[in-house]
């Protein structure tokens, strides 16, 4: 007798916590529509920021976007590896070496401006 009870007592449990569980509304759509609205506009575009440009100016930025997700897309196995092995090799970088190249790359900075400089626009009268 004292086993049926349990049982009994069991099933009515269950049968509570299956009627409480089903009348909890679980919000579905809602993570749909943020993730939709994410990829909707990952470049970070305002609707502002194309008023007042042409089709001609809005489609020149939408097809350089396109082409740089389909050279993505495209990449060979080869060079999507070279990429890898710089990615680990600039990981495994010592501080010492990152601060020589650093330095490398501030004198060749400094070497671009004098070069710049030193060259001069001239008028070209015959234009």
């Amino acid at each position: 007798v004292q086993e049926v009870v349990e049982v009994v007592n069991a099933a009515k449990l269950m049968t509570e916590v299956a009627t409480t569980v089903a009348s909890i509304p679980i919000p579905v759509a809602e993570p749909v529509v943020a993730a939709v609205n994410y990829l909707k506009n990952t470049e970070g575009f305002k609707l502002a920021f194309f008023k007042g440009k042409t089709y001609d100016e809005i489609r020149l930025i939408f097809q350089a976007r396109f082409d740089a997700n389909m050279r993505f897309l495209l990449k060979s196995k080869e060079e999507m590896e070279k990429e890898e092995e710089e990615i680990i090799k600039s990981i495994n970088e010592t501080p010492a070496q990152k601060a020589v190249k650093r330095r490398r790359l501030r004198e060749q900075g400094k070497e671009d401006e004098n070069l710049k400089k030193q060259l001069e626009v001239v008028v070209d009268e015959d234009d």
